[in-house]
């Protein structure tokens, strides 16, 4: 998708829609695409048509359900986001699963806010907590992530809620 960055031979190949915020078309396929910045990150997605007016509409249903917060989601306790994730990660290679079931045990292990609080209650401070305390087994995965221990599982928590 088109970026203020110096573009990328791919990234070239979405023209933007005059007149209409957020909307690209891809040049080769004619498919138009959304995008958008929410909380400092970039959103994009297929809208999966070729017609300008669907993708009109889809881009503006798109873009109002950004904001929303999924309140099933929101309900989830700890141990059920943590479950989920390990649900969601059951197709990963054999290394991989043992690194998200390592690293959830630990969390686990770890969390001093009380048994079994619900996400909407967990802040970042919370996690930003377990790096400076020094982060036990996410000691040893924070190199492969490249984000520290509180980078990483806010990173989880943020997946996971996704997929959810």
């Amino acid at each position: 998708m088109p970026s203020q960055h110096q573009k990328s031979p791919q990234e070239s190949e979405y023209v933007k829609v005059p007149n209409i915020a957020g909307l690209y078309r891809h040049s080769a396929s004619g498919r138009y695409y959304g995008c958008k910045k929410v909380d400092g990150r970039r959103k994009e997605r297929s809208l999966g048509t070729t017609d300008r007016k669907i993708a009109e509409r889809r881009l503006k249903e798109w873009i109002a359900n950004l904001g929303k917060v999924d309140t099933e989601v929101e309900k989830m306790t700890l141990k059920q986001l943590h479950q989920r994730f390990i649900a969601i990660s059951q197709g990963k290679s054999d290394s991989t699963l043992c690194i998200v079931k390592g690293i959830t045990r630990e969390f686990e292990k770890w969390w001093p806010y009380g048994p079994n609080p619900e996400v909407r209650n967990i802040r970042p401070s919370h996690l930003e907590d377990h790096a400076v305390q020094g982060g036990g087994a996410f000691d040893a995965y924070a190199h492969r992530y490249a984000e520290g221990d509180a980078g990483l599982q806010k990173r989880i928590v943020g997946t996971i809620a996704r997929l959810c």
